[in-house]
């Protein structure tokens, strides 16, 4: 595609499948799926975004089958139900869950970050986007983002998410695919371009 996509565009897509739509943006670390999501989200009414810096238990249990167990138990069961969404926060400095929120009353539910378009999640799944950006960009943002001092953390990390979206098809099973590298023409609050 030569142009890039709107989000009212692809929100009019959406708005007109059903209520009650459950979203995932999954792609590498620094691909831009915050940003992304962030952006998804305020077209959306009654929407959130669950980040999965939340819900990950550590580094070490990140992007494991607990992951996707806690997607289902925590945020999808409740979100299809209609009932409200309870679940703890991950305090990284701690390295355990404190706080719970609680999201209620939703017409949309945006799952962001790695490991929300697993295979044990995808069949829930209404609408999977897949962002990538060149490795390099991307861990310059992850480093802007949390700090020098997780690049070496990053580097174990990219070979488990690798392994992890070559094992889950991410990127295949994907309803679309955007670009996540930086096009200094548009505006990210209102368009992207696709892959």
């Amino acid at each position: 595609m030569e142009r890039p996509r709107s989000f009212s565009e692809l929100t009019k897509e959406l708005i007109t499948r059903e209520s009650n739509l459950l979203i995932a943006v999954d792609g590498p670390a620094g691909s831009g799926k915050t940003t992304f999501a962030k952006a998804l989200s305020e077209y959306l009414p009654k929407s959130a975004v669950v980040h999965m810096d939340e819900i990950y238990n550590g580094w070490d249990d990140a992007l494991t089958e607990s992951l996707s167990d806690n997607l289902l138990n925590w945020m999808i069961e409740p979100f299809k139900e209609k009932r409200p969404i309870k679940y703890p926060v991950f305090d990284w400095h701690q390295s355990r869950y404190l706080e719970i929120k609680t999201l209620e009353e939703l017409d949309f539910l945006i799952l962001e970050g790695v490991g929300s378009g697993s295979n044990r999640v995808f069949s829930e799944l209404d609408y999977l986007i897949w962002i990538e950006a060149d490795l390099k960009l991307g861990l310059e943002r992850v480093k802007l983002r949390d700090g020098e001092e997780v690049a070496q953390q990053m580097a174990k990390w990219r070979g488990l998410e690798a392994a992890w979206f070559k094992e889950n098809q991410t990127k295949e099973n994907a309803h679309l695919q955007v670009n996540g590298n930086l096009r200094n023409e548009i505006d990210l609050t209102k368009e992207f371009w696709p892959l």
